[in-house]
């Protein structure tokens, strides 16, 4: 499954990417930089968005089966 992770480079979003990778899944993290998503694991890839920026939405949210989100 296609796993979107929101604040997956934060403390605890990244627990949740590694944990994804290590079960196979495919992982992709929002992040608004894309100098943070050169730190992700590998496996993961990353899309850069701004939830604040309703334009970033369609290339954010398509093709996933699941999406995580800490508030």
């Amino acid at each position: 499954m296609r796993q979107l992770i929101l604040g997956g480079t934060g403390t605890v979003g990244s627990l949740v990417v590694r944990g994804l990778l290590e079960k196979g899944e495919n992982v992709r993290v929002v992040t608004r930089s894309a100098d943070r998503g050169k730190d992700l694991p590998k496996g993961a890839s990353f899309v850069v968005g701004d939830l604040a920026d309703p334009t970033t939405y369609e290339k954010i949210f398509v093709d996933y089966d699941n999406l995580f989100l800490l508030t």
